[in-house]
């Protein structure tokens, strides 16, 4: 966007020569708009010159130039992107300085602008060349890790030019860095489960092992910082791609251990529920109901409403699992609650027993 400082060495075009013979076009707001804009003198102007330019279609040398202008005072117009690659386009121009000029000096002034991506994109998609990219989005990401346009491009690239290589490593770097970078996590995910990684669908198996790793790998990162809750969501949806229910019991007594040795971890007590939940027999349910409970008075208290509303809803599946629907509703809390602490009892019992005998 031009400051004031640029728009006082800015010469007007209607005192340029090479636009003597372009008569502007006004912004037409109405005989009386209710609210009129006070726009700088530099970026009516440039407007006035840009609507007639598109009027008559010209693509032009200058046409490009002024397009320039137009996103130095508007850097998120999307007409005036739009309207450059096509004069680019007629020009035949060359798209690698385009790249590598225009486009790198504005991402230095703008790294968050949608147009500026997706016109980048265009680019690399037109040279059918992204090996400067990966080098290019990483620079980026350096001065902000969750930069959102530098990362969905960074998808784009890796998945449109198969370029998987070397992404697990630089997402480890990164949450080496920063285990908080949900950002990273995401992108991991989007590594480990995209259908066009050659390594995810070779084989069902296949994706299933890599799922299996993930999950041993999100394990140690969890138990470096158990309440960062980006890993537990990745560890779900991990979960979720499990094939085997083998798997899936393995993971809940790793699951049951870890709630043992860290009894106030909200993250790893809300999986349980929600793993108990997807099991949906009767003890898993009520030891859900006891864990929602619990969450709502003491580990996780800030969510108190939200954690009483997925009680009220584990509830409910209990009851209708049971056929207690005829009792009151004080009647069906007292016995739900006693029976979910009877089940939440004998389940720490269990893992005690096989604690002790491992």
């Amino acid at each position: 966007m031009a400051d004031s400082d640029s728009d006082e060495e800015w010469t007007p075009l209607s005192e340029r020569s090479e636009w003597k013979d372009v008569t502007p076009i006004p912004q037409d707001e109405g005989e009386n708009p209710p609210v009129s804009i006070k726009y700088t003198a530099r970026f009516t102007e440039v407007m006035d010159y840009f609507r007639a330019i598109i009027k008559a279609d010209e693509r032009s040398a200058r046409a490009l130039a002024l397009t320039a202008e137009v996103i130095e005072v508007n850097s998120a117009n999307y007409t005036a992107w739009y309207y450059r690659r096509l004069v680019l386009q007629a020009l035949q121009s060359d798209l690698l300085e385009e790249l590598n000029v225009f486009v790198a000096n504005l991402a230095e002034e703008s790294p968050k602008n949608y147009q500026l991506w997706y016109h980048r994109r265009w680019l690399v998609a037109q040279l059918k060349d992204a090996s400067a990219e990966k080098s290019f989005i990483a620079t980026v990401l350096d001065d902000d890790a969750k930069n959102y346009h530098a990362w969905a491009h960074r998808q784009w690239v890796v998945a449109e030019f198969s370029l998987w290589e070397g992404e697990l490593s630089f997402v480890d770097g990164l949450l080496d860095f920063d285990v908080l970078n949900n950002s990273a996590w995401n992108h991991r995910f989007f590594i480990t489960t995209h259908p066009g990684n050659p390594a995810v669908s070779k084989s069902a198996d296949a994706a299933a092992e890599i799922s299996r790793a993930e999950i041993e790998y999100t394990w140690a990162r969890i138990r470096k910082m158990p309440n960062n809750t980006a890993p537990w969501s990745y560890l779900r949806g991990h979960w979720a791609r499990l094939g085997s229910a083998e798997d899936r019991t393995q993971l809940m007594q790793d699951l049951d251990q870890f709630c043992e040795k860290y009894k106030t971890c909200a993250p790893s007590l809300s999986f349980k529920v929600f793993l108990l939940e997807q099991q949906g027999d009767e003890a898993s349910l009520a030891e859900a109901l006891y864990l929602c409970e619990s969450l709502a008075n003491r580990q996780a208290r800030m969510n108190m409403k939200y954690w009483l509303m997925r009680k009220t809803a584990v509830r409910d599946k209990l009851s209708s699992l049971q056929g207690d629907e005829e009792l009151s509703g004080e009647e069906l809390q007292m016995v739900l609650e006693a029976r979910a602490a009877k089940a939440a009892a004998a389940a720490a019992a269990a893992a005690a027993a096989e604690t002790a005998s491992a």
